[in-house]
């Protein structure tokens, strides 16, 4: 009679292939890194036949290591846009922001570009399409308040990055 212990490579290569896949839907790398740790152990009990403590001893250090290394070598891969300065109080007020995702009137559930990265956005006045331009009134935790931006503000925006692209270019 076959045993659930017969069929643990299965289980966990099957396991570790449903975590890859997850990474599509969970933001993150770690869960991939996981999903192949949970691999590369299905693989080792198909070759040496482990307990079930063992197992999961090695699933959790190969995960560990391969999250701490190959998060470095992602990052390396995949640089961010820009460095991650920390905001100082207030200072994000006035500044002008692109649209990721449309901004629909008192609802969350649009995103700007800011300093890198994307942020949940309000509009307490219009909605804001894609490709258009906002200015940030306030923060509401992660949350910022923004209106649409002036043609003035977003083209004093453009010409500021535009010097700073050139800076970084030379």
């Amino acid at each position: 009679m076959l045993e659930l212990a017969d069929f643990a490579h299965t289980i966990w290569i099957v396991v570790g292939i449903g975590l890859i896949v997850l990474e599509l839907i969970v933001p993150g790398t770690f869960v991939s890194f996981v999903g192949i740790s949970a691999i590369l152990t299905g693989i080792l009990v198909w070759i040496v036949p482990l307990g079930i403590v063992t197992q999961l001893i090695i699933c959790s250090i190969s995960s560990f290591f391969l999250i701490l290394i190959g998060g470095n070598i992602v990052r390396k891969i995949f640089p961010a846009d820009r460095k991650y300065v920390p905001i100082r109080h207030n200072e994000y007020v006035n500044q002008i922001a692109p649209v990721a995702t449309k901004i629909l009137l008192n609802k969350k559930g649009g995103k700007i570009k800011f300093q890198g990265t994307v942020w949940d956005a309000v509009c307490l006045e219009d909605e804001i399409s894609v490709g258009e331009y906002t200015k940030i009134l306030s923060r509401d935790n992660l949350t910022y308040i923004v209106q649409k931006a002036s043609q003035e503000e977003i083209e004093n925006y453009l010409k500021r990055n535009e010097k700073n692209d050139d800076y970084i270019t030379k």
